[in-house]
């Protein structure tokens, strides 16, 4: 029976020396027909009575993690040497060993197909199978099948109820194939209740003012459906859901159905989400919950304008933020009942290194894993995880069989099954890190700066389902920074580094595309869709010190207009006045493959000055268009080497004598300096 998992692809990479280069040599991935042969995999394990074989009865953490084997060619490898063939494993299997059977079924996923598995070797002696501990991942067993580095792997747990005597890093903890079991809110509590006791820098108010809305969830005389709150400047603990609103609309409050909202919510109308939402906050014991679409009067443009600026606050003083990571919709939820049948395990008996028995444990198959993180391609929700102090995930993989709970804090990033992992808890640590450095004073506001062209990059790729959302949906994180800028904001730059904040360029080979509706000036990252990142300024994660970087580009002043309540959010208008070295120069249209870049070339040269990229991808129509010295130092990386070269922004004149706007950004290469700085050049311009 031949099995594909979604996971398998980057196993496949021991058939490309075989000639299986092309996609359609690839059987086509069908999660219907992968879940249920997998079920049938299962059926069959239980319903036979399956031993073990000498080789793996043999097994030990100590030989998998230690051994070094001789192959074919004489080499010396680490790993436990198994069968000698993927035939004498398939064999192994068919006479009743319970792990053969489900190591031959992982190198037929991995393959394929038997077919593709054995044309992968030139020989049956050549496909020998070895089995090693993952020296970076806890608790996971390597397949190799030959001479590939690997071909599969599977998860090596500590069996439920056993007390491990292994080191730590040798296992995982079993997960739970019910994320709403009693074992798994046990889990969650220890989580919570050991940050709330004994991390520093997750500290949150133990009363903290609460949202202008929440949802009571708590079981009261006479009300066993949860009902809108209004708090009215009521102090609690609550917790806060982060989700994917989805295509299909989900459950809202408005001015029309608030009375009724604050009477009561019968929670099986609610989405799965939600109610699922309602069943964590009361077994954690807290009594509010807050829900962006039930908090916020969908239909109010002066409530939706007065609490999208409070997000950030709301975020931030909550006890636990629930994110519903891997839901593409508040209707799918999260806590999810997987089935037994869709897991293959094994009981082992662990081996001391004297050889005694020493410790129950499991094999399991597919292993659990951090699984899809949907939520983190949406714009509202990268605020929403980087300014919680706790967020607890539920992830669910891509076939919807394994997953597991992760838990983000400010001091600790750990999986359900006890590795450790950064899929979603670096940003935010980072970030929280450098703003706990410039308020002790040992690092300057430039490092903020820098942090912000850091934030603005991941955000500028995440999907809104509203063009105009783009500045409210960061304002949250904008208002934190203020805090310790104290700086203008403006659509998305801060006034005190302005100039570095105008050095933003489209991704490599990506096109960005200017928004038809006004959004924000054309100097602005806001006014753009797509993915940006900031040119010729070291970024903060390198490790820079925080110096600041010297300009040539003098601001003169910069203006937005606020166009509602909220100070970070939407803007109307803007311009910029600026005194700088402008220069009107022709182009090349030939463009380059590499980065879709365009040669500067003067009036009387061919000579190839330095290059153009514009932010819409292809140039414009004019014939000429104007440099904007911006740094003579812009710092660029090639070659894994820290070059400098002058940089600056690409601009088209508009119907307005000395107005122009942005349309992209360029750098000169070296030695061609002098040919843009003349005294004669140096102009007063404003940009919109």
């Amino acid at each position: 029976m031949s099995l594909r998992s979604p996971s398998s692809y980057h196993a496949f990479g021991f058939m490309r020396s075989r000639g299986f280069e092309r996609d359609n040599d690839i059987p086509e991935f069908d999660v219907s027909s992968y879940r249920s042969n997998l079920r049938d995999l299962a059926l069959r394990l239980e319903s036979q009575e399956m031993k073990l074989c000498d080789l793996c009865k043999a097994i030990s953490v100590e030989k998998m993690k230690d051994a070094i084997v001789t192959d074919k060619s004489g080499r010396k490898v680490k790993g436990y040497a198994h069968h000698a063939s993927w035939i004498d494993l398939k064999n192994s299997g068919n006479r009743g060993c319970r792990l053969c059977f489900i190591l031959y079924n992982i190198s037929i996923v991995a393959a394929g197909s038997e077919k593709c598995l054995a044309a992968s070797f030139d020989s049956v002696e050549d496909s020998y199978i070895q089995l090693y501990l993952n020296p970076v991942d806890r608790g996971v067993i390597l397949l190799s099948c030959g001479e590939a580095p690997w071909t599969g792997q599977l998860g090596l747990c500590i069996a439920q109820g056993s007390s491990s005597t292994c080191k730590p890093s040798d296992l995982m903890w079993s997960v739970e194939l019910d994320s709403s079991s009693p074992a798994s809110f046990r889990k969650v509590n220890r989580w919570l209740q050991g940050c709330e006791q004994n991390h520093e820098d997750c500290h949150v108010p133990g009363n903290p003012p609460l949202p202008t809305r929440v949802i009571h969830v708590e079981y009261c005389a006479g009300l066993q459906h949860p009902h809108l709150h209004a708090s009215k400047r009521q102090f609690g603990r609550y917790i806060a859901l982060s989700h994917v609103w989805g295509k299909i609309g989900t459950l809202t409050t408005t001015t029309n159905n608030i009375t009724e909202r604050m009477q009561g919510i019968v929670l099986s109308e609610m989405p799965k989400s939600f109610r699922d939402a309602v069943t964590v906050t009361r077994r954690l014991g807290i009594k509010y919950l807050w829900i962006d679409s039930l908090c916020i009067l969908q239909d109010s443009a002066t409530d939706w304008e007065n609490e999208s600026a409070k997000m950030g606050e709301v975020y931030k003083n909550s006890a636990l933020t629930i994110s519903a990571s891997s839901a593409i919709n508040s209707h799918v939820g999260f806590l999810i009942a997987r089935n037994p049948l869709e897991q293959l395990t094994c009981d082992l008996q662990h081996l001391a290194s004297d050889g005694r028995n020493a410790e129950r444990i499991q094999v399991v198959w597919p292993e659990p894993v951090n699984g899809d993180n949907r939520i983190s391609t949406r714009g509202w929700t990268l605020q929403e995880l980087i300014l919680s102090p706790r967020v607890l995930h539920y992830t669910v993989s891509r076939d919807g069989i394994n997953g597991q709970m992760v838990w983000q804090c400010q001091t600790q990033s750990e999986a359900e099954n006890g590795s450790v992992t950064s899929i979603f808890g670096v940003l935010s640590q980072k970030i929280k890190h450098i703003l706990k450095l410039v308020a002790e004073g040992s690092r300057s506001v430039t490092a903020i700066y820098k942090c912000w062209y850091y934030i603005a990059r991941q955000y500028s790729h995440r999907r809104l389902s509203y063009a105009s959302d783009k500045l409210p949906a960061l304002s949250g994180l904008a208002s934190e920074f203020w805090k310790y800028t104290g700086d203008s904001y403006l659509a998305g730059l801060w006034k005190g580094d302005m100039a570095g904040g105008l050095l933003w360029a489209a991704s490599t080979m990506e096109k960005l595309q200017r928004t038809t509706e006004y959004r924000a000036p054309s100097w602005s990252w806001a006014s753009i869709e797509g993915e940006i990142y900031y040119e010729g300024i070291l970024a903060w994660e390198t490790g820079d010190s925080g110096a600041p970087q010297k300009y040539e580009l003098e601001v003169l002043d910069a203006q937005t207009t606020i166009a509602g309540l909220n100070p970070f959010g939407a803007v109307d208008g803007g311009h910029m006045k600026v005194r700088g070295l402008l220069k009107a120069t022709p182009f090349s249209h030939v463009v380059s493959s590499l980065d879709r870049s365009y040669p500067i070339c003067p009036f009387d040269s061919e000579i190839s000055v330095g290059r153009a990229r514009f932010d819409e991808g292809d140039p414009p129509s004019d014939e000429l268009v104007w440099l904007l010295l911006v740094s003579k130092e812009g710092h660029f990386h090639w070659q894994w080497q820290f070059q400098t070269k002058p940089n600056g922004l690409v601009l088209l004149p508009t119907s307005h004598e000395l107005e122009f706007s942005r349309v992209g950004i360029f750098e000169l290469h070296k030695g061609f300096m002098d040919w843009l700085n003349d005294d004669e050049n140096t102009r007063v311009i404003t940009i919109i």
